[in-house]
């Protein structure tokens, strides 16, 4: 990575551990309607750790262990058979996005409303929309709120 690309991701690590320490109270309210309410705390302290040993962690050792597990990753998906079904199920339990209401943004054609349902094995996602699923491969996508 270059000299000015590792900048910029340890701007984006910092910035994203000083909002997780400064919205500590905001993130355990959310927690609360739903779990214990800890998530907060538990997230700021561990981001204030990370903050604090910065200077400390060796960036080699993070970028090899980072690129091995997507080398990892990007061989077992493309090996297909059961390595590839395995990581697709990996990705699809943690994906918070599925079973969720979504907006599908994309330039120059018009917003797809639906449930998101399913990551494919092309890794595209499936939207259901009045019934009917695509799989759409590009687009932003939003999480929308339930009306209340």
């Amino acid at each position: 990575m270059s000299g000015s690309g590792l900048q910029q991701v340890e701007l984006v690590v910092r910035a994203i551990a000083q909002s997780a320490v400064d919205n500590e109270k905001h993130f355990g309210d959310l927690d609360a309607v739903v779990g214990d309410g800890d998530f907060g705390y538990s997230l700021a302290r561990g981001f204030e750790k990370v903050l604090e040993g910065w200077d400390d962690i060796d960036r080699t050792d993070l970028a090899i262990a980072v690129l091995t597990h997507l080398g990892q990753a990007y061989d077992a998906l493309t090996s297909g058979g059961v390595a590839a079904a395995g990581e697709r199920a990996a990705y699809r339990a943690v994906c918070t996005t599925l079973g969720r209401q979504v907006r599908l943004q994309r330039l120059d054609a018009p917003d797809v409303v639906g449930t998101a349902v399913e990551v494919d094995e092309q890794g595209r996602l499936v939207i259901d929309g009045d019934g009917e699923r695509t799989a759409w491969a590009a687009g932003d996508v939003v999480h929308v709120r339930p009306v209340r």
